[in-house]
């Protein structure tokens, strides 16, 4: 995360809330290696960069599986975060 982070600061990518939930998540999984499953934090941190990912590329015709990649972490993942904290699964949530 800590790369992605300096590559978006770099590129001039990282905006707001993105930055901030970026960074919250960084810190969190540095002091915390917890499972999502353990999680609830981890899952809404994710769930956050999820969203603000997709708002930011809105004009796109985004997968669930391009948010997971560009978020480094895999579908399955980022679906249990997003049914756990939104009640949706991520492709359900892009398409709304």
């Amino acid at each position: 995360l800590w790369g992605q982070y300096l590559s978006d600061q770099h590129n001039g990518d990282l905006q707001s809330p993105g930055a901030e939930l970026l960074i919250l998540q960084m810190l969190y999984e540095t002091g915390m290696r917890l499972s999502s499953a353990q999680s609830p934090v981890a899952a809404r941190l994710l769930a956050g960069r999820a969203e603000a990912f997709i708002v930011s590329h809105l004009q796109e015709n985004l997968s669930a599986s391009q948010v997971a990649n560009a978020l480094q972490v895999s579908t399955d993942y980022l679906n249990r975060a997003f049914r756990a904290t939104r009640g949706v699964t991520t492709t359900e949530w892009i398409q709304q």
